[in-house]
C-alpha cells in the first residue's frame, strides 16, 4: 500500500472524510467499499457509499439491442454527461453528510477511459476537478487485467475484454493525477484489501458537515 498524501494525517474531528475509489472493472472497489461502510456502521460510526457510474455497459447493451453503433465521440460524450451528473449530485450529498463517505469512481475514471480510447482530456472534466471540493484521498485498486477479467467472468453480471481492461489500466497509469493516488494491491485476499481501506477510512471521524462552497 503506497501512501501518497498527508491530507489524512491532518484531519480534525468533526468533518466529512471523502475518499474516491478508482480502478478497472473487477478490481474489487465496490465489494471493499461495502464491507468498510458496513463495518463502520456496525461500530456506531456514520458512513455511506455513493456511486458515480457512467452507464458505459448499459449503453453498450442498448446499442447492441438497437443494432447501431454511435461514433466514439458521441458515445463518450453521453457517458461523460452521465458521470458528471452523478458526481455533481453525489458531491452535494457528500457535503451534507458526516463521517465517512466513499465514492465508487469519480471524474478521473472518465479521463482514464478517454486515454484508453485515444481521446483528449477535454476542458470540462479537468475544470470540474479544479473547482469541486477535493477528496481527502483517491484510493486506486491496482489489479492485473487478466485477474480482473476472471473475476468479471465469475460474477457474470457484465462483459469485458482483456484488451479493453489492459488499455483501461494503462489509461489510469498515464494520468498526471495518478501520482497523487494511494495505490492498493487488489490481487491480495479481500480481507487484506478491505483492512487497508478501513485503515485509511479510520483516519477520519466525527459529524460536522462542511458547508457547500459558494461557487458550487
Amino acid at each position: 500500500m503506497a501512501w501518497n498524501s498527508n491530507r489524512l494525517a491532518h484531519r480534525t474531528k468533526g468533518h466529512v472524510l471523502l475518499i474516491v475509489l478508482t480502478g478497472i472493472d473487477g478490481a474489487g472497489k465496490t465489494t471493499a467499499a461495502r464491507a468498510v461502510v458496513d463495518a463502520a456502521r456496525a461500530s456506531g460510526k456514520q458512513a455511506c457509499l455513493l456511486r458515480n457510474p457512467a452507464g458505459r455497459l448499459a449503453m453498450a447493451s442498448m446499442w447492441k439491442r438497437l443494432g447501431i453503433r454511435p461514433a466514439l465521440r458521441v458515445e463518450e460524450c453521453l457517458e461523460s454527461s452521465a458521470r458528471i451528473w452523478n458526481v455533481l449530485i453525489n458531491t452535494v450529498r457528500a457535503r451534507r453528510r458526516c463521517g465517512l463517505v466513499l465514492m465508487d469512481r469519480g471524474l478521473v475514471c472518465q479521463l482514464a477511459l478517454r486515454q484508453m480510447r485515444g481521446l483528449p482530456r477535454g476542458r470540462v472534466i479537468p475544470w470540474l476537478l479544479s473547482v469541486l471540493p477535493q477528496p481527502d484521498a483517491v484510493v486506486h485498486f491496482e489489479l492485473e487485467p487478466a485477474l480482473a477479467l476472471e473475476r468479471i467472468d465469475q460474477r457474470a453480471a457484465d462483459t469485458e475484454t482483456l484488451q479493453g481492461l489492459t488499455a483501461f489500466q494503462a489509461g489510469y497509469a498515464s494520468l498526471p493525477e495518478y501520482a497523487t493516488f494511494t495505490v492498493l494491491d487488489a490481487s491480495r485476499p479481500q480481507a487484506s484489501v478491505q483492512a487497508d481501506l478501513a485503515a485509511i477510512a479510520g483516519r477520519g471521524s466525527g459529524c460536522d458537515p462542511k458547508p457547500l462552497p459558494a461557487r458550487f
